[in-house]
């Protein structure tokens, strides 16, 4: 992929990764196996796709040495996201996408996302994956995929073990050898 492309799917993604929400509740009619329980009350989606978000985090970040309460905490992060800093048309999008989202899972792996063992799971967010690095304009998996990955690196867990942070303000080293300090380093600023 040539970098201007790639420039202007992270811009595409970035101005309307928000922007994909919705008001529809089109799965009241689905039947499914509600297994898993939610710690949390969700204010903007529904237990379905709060649930779906949920699993597809776990699908992204499968690292067992994650814990698994920082993993739980991203789709709760992401509702309040939703609800409370996101414009009307951007959350009526985003459900819009979540439900075709849906949609596709039942057409590729012929059973409900909520539903599929996480092989399952996998191959359709392979196939979600490739459909987005494909199209030139976001889609629902390219959007929550971000927002997941984003939330993800702003917590402490995240900041304070995977990415080299150091806490003292001091003069910044732009070209330091990874070797010399094992992770990603970011500034203060991340927050």
């Amino acid at each position: 992929m040539d970098r201007r492309l790639a420039i202007k799917k992270t811009g595409a993604l970035f101005g309307t990764g928000w922007a994909m929400i919705s008001t529809t509740s089109l799965l009241h009619s689905c039947v499914w196996d509600k297994k898993e329980a939610l710690s949390w009350v969700p204010q903007f989606l529904d237990d379905k796709h709060a649930l779906m978000v949920k699993q597809i985090t776990h699908v992204l970040i499968p690292d067992p040495e994650v814990p698994e309460n920082i993993k739980n905490t991203i789709p709760q992060r992401l509702d309040v996201i939703l609800q409370e800093y996101t414009q009307k048309e951007a959350q009526n999008s985003f459900i819009e996408g979540m439900v075709e989202m849906e949609k596709r899972s039942l057409e590729s792996i012929g059973k409900e996302f909520l539903n599929a063992n996480l092989e399952e799971k996998t191959k359709f967010l392979k196939e979600e994956e490739k459909k987005f690095v494909a199209s030139d304009t976001p889609t629902i998996y390219g959007s929550l995929k971000q927002m997941i990955f984003e939330t993800f690196f702003q917590t402490e867990y995240a900041v304070t073990q995977l990415l080299y942070f150091d806490a003292l303000p001091g003069g910044y080293e732009g070209c330091v050898p990874f070797e010399e300090i094992g992770r990603i380093q970011h500034s203060n600023d991340i927050y």
